[in-house]
């Protein structure tokens, strides 16, 4: 018998983990499907549970493994804590498994859940950690001193927790709830495309056929004069789906954690009762900062497996093997491919879905067949405009500007077709002409305009400001175009005018509705804001600011921080390229004078980035550590990044 101790320790020992691992993989796999209400997707969601399981299963026996091996290397310790006749097999298997389950998400909660960034130096983290060791040290040897005595009565205990996990597995995938909502029969699309130019839409004067927008602006309206409040992906998101300026929501950068007492768009449809759901492809807009509030269901999963970011095994294992490479974006294919089941699932009733794409965001890489491979080499010159630092090397040495305007349309036209196989879901269901369709870009792009190559963020001029607007559904004239200046802001109140619901008081945007059922009015004095902020890796950050007058739209005004404030008329210089701030000195000063009305006591200053955070928005292009571009009338120095 004791030859056979240590196989029979081992077997029973492997027992134990197997049924806890199981029930912890099921109930943690149970509490992310209730508060995610992912179950609409019946397929996806059984998927998840079944990976989950596997993930308790083997971090589990992992974790005995280890319990047993420091238990096994140190029989001088065991046999004074426990005696001399050393411990029953049951009893030392479970000691064993405790010890290790407390050390492992006790470490789990201690650095991925409070110390995620803190480096391993920290004496905080470190101290954290040496408590854990203690005590699940302390947890295993008091199990086993505790439960010696009744050692018979353990052999078979194994099977309870073994039995709950096999009852979470039948049971969670059966009883998968439905997300249909008894509130009204609203149906909403929102389409957020990044990085998308105005004057890349065909019906704008584009230069790539974009069917897709010309036929949605076809049944519906298009505005020809929409500007973003931020050049930014973040905070231009936050302005859409809050109905507020960057000087109201105070978010000017990536990176920020958005406001948790500000009412989003997505809030005011569910409190309705309307099943809501967002699927986003970028990094800045995922609920690390908060984007997630308000849906009953958020997809920003960037990996291959549906939700797996979110099971405690997977956060830790990203922590040392994974977190550098981890996939930061996903294109419109992988978007759609979780979008369109939820579609399909509530298409008969009432809904409020938000599809961000992020494909025209540089690098610009089109799938085939609209875009062309770069496997092979690619063409010269090697010398000319810095390009975008955060670019693969291979494209960043090709600093032909033509060569890359051409990639990017061919982006622009992969977009609009994936944006044709999304509108197809709902024309296949019947619901399409009922459905209101809005599309808004977050913010533009520069392509080579004043000699800023293929980024956005530290300028506000309108190849990153103006962008594509089309709304088309019930209540909206076919064929409509809207020539006066709009704002993204206005986009949320407009939505909710349309849906018969509340604008909460909070939303400064304005329904644009009166537009196209009565006409643009005059020239008057409301503003539309744009803020952008350098840095915050840069000394002395700060902020950019930029109004545009109401009406025809026609001037525009640039204050900066570090160089001369700008006006520029945009009906005789669309390309704004003549600052006339000293000619036009009246309206320089009347709408400079607006700009610190609008602005008095907005906090500018860029946010504090945490290790993960800077990390990721690196890697997209959003941090650099190279030179600022500088503003004003000299815009050739250095490669400002691309946020």
């Amino acid at each position: 018998m004791t030859s056979n101790r240590p196989a029979i320790l081992a077997g029973r020992a492997s027992l134990w983990a197997l049924s806890w691992g199981l029930c912890a993989g099921a109930a943690e796999a149970a509490w992310h499907l209730h508060r995610w209400s992912l179950p609409t997707q019946l397929g996806s969601a059984s998927g998840f549970f079944a990976r989950s399981v596997l993930y308790g299963v083997g971090f589990h026996l992992l974790w005995l493994l280890l319990a047993l091996g420091a238990v096994g290397v140190l029989p001088p310790l065991r046999r004074r804590i426990l005696g001399e006749r050393g411990v029953p097999t049951d009893t030392l298997a479970l000691a064993a498994l405790v010890a290790g389950f407390v050390g492992l998400h006790g470490f789990v909660f201690w650095r991925v859940g409070h110390h995620i960034n803190a480096p391993w130096s920290s004496p905080v983290l470190l101290g954290g950690i040496l408590a854990v060791a203690v005590i699940s040290g302390a947890a295993g040897v008091g199990t086993a001193v505790a439960l010696r005595p009744v050692d018979a009565r353990l052999r078979r205990l194994w099977a309870v927790p073994l039995a709950l996990g096999l009852l979470l597995f039948a049971a969670v995938p059966a009883s998968l709830r439905s997300t249909r909502g008894e509130g009204p029969e609203s149906r909403v699309l929102l389409i957020t495309l990044d990085t998308f130019r105005a004057d890349r839409v065909s019906a704008l004067g584009g230069p790539v056929p974009t069917p897709t927008l010309d036929g949605l602006a076809g049944r519906g309206v298009i505005f020809e004069q929409a500007v973003a409040q931020a050049p930014i992906t973040c905070p231009a998101h936050l302005s859409i789906l809050s109905g507020t300026s960057p000087a109201t929501h105070g978010v000017f950068a990536n990176g920020t954690v958005i406001p948790a007492d500000l009412p989003l768009l997505q809030e005011v449809f569910g409190a309705a009762g309307v099943p809501t759901a967002g699927f986003v492809a970028g990094y800045p807009v995922t609920s690390r900062f908060g984007f997630d509030r308000g849906f009953a269901v958020f997809d920003d999963d960037f990996g291959d497996g549906l939700g797996d970011h979110r099971l405690t095994v997977r956060r830790l294992v990203d922590q040392f093997v994974y977190a550098r490479g981890a996939p930061r974006e996903r294109t419109a294919d992988q978007v759609l491919d979780r979008a369109i089941p939820w579609l399909e699932h509530n298409a008969g009733g009432g809904f409020f879905a938000w599809v961000h794409l992020f494909d025209p965001h540089g690098p610009y890489v089109a799938p085939a067949p609209f875009g062309e491979s770069l496997a092979g080499p690619l063409p010269g010159p090697v010398e000319g405009p810095d390009m975008p630092h955060y670019w693969p090397v291979r494209q960043r040495a090709v600093a032909d500007p033509g060569y890359w305007i051409q990639r990017y349309d061919e982006e622009i036209a992969y977009t609009d077709d994936r944006l044709g196989a999304l509108l197809a879901v709902l024309d296949a269901a019947g619901v399409l002409e009922d459905t209101l369709v809005a599309v808004i870009a977050d913010h533009g792009e520069s392509l080579d305009e004043h000699e800023y190559y293929f980024d956005h963020g530290l300028h506000l001029y309108d190849a990153s400001l103006r962008v594509p607007l089309i709304l088309a559904g019930p209540g909206i004239e076919e064929g409509g175009r809207v020539p006066c200046q709009v704002r993204g802001m206005d986009l949320a109140p407009t939505v909710l005018d349309l849906a018969g619901l509340a604008t909460p008081g909070t939303m400064e945007g304005d329904s644009l509705r009166p537009l196209w059922e009565e006409g643009c009015p005059g020239s008057g004095l409301r503003f539309s804001l744009a803020a952008t902020v350098e840095p915050p890796w840069l000394d002395d950050p700060g902020a950019e600011l930029g109004l545009r007058s109401d009406g025809d739209a026609r001037f525009k005004f640039v204050q900066h921080r570090r160089s001369d404030d700008q006006l520029f008329d945009l009906i005789a210089d669309p390309d704004e390229v003549d600052d006339i701030a000293d000619v036009r000195i009246d309206i320089a000063s009347w709408m400079r004078d607006s700009l610190g009305t609008l602005t008095s006591g907005m906090d500018t200053e860029a946010p504090t980035l945490t290790e993960d955070v800077e990390a990721q928005l690196r890697a997209l292009g959003y941090i650099t550590d190279g030179p600022r571009a500088p503003t004003g009338d000299d815009d050739s120095a250095g490669d400002p990044g691309a946020p």
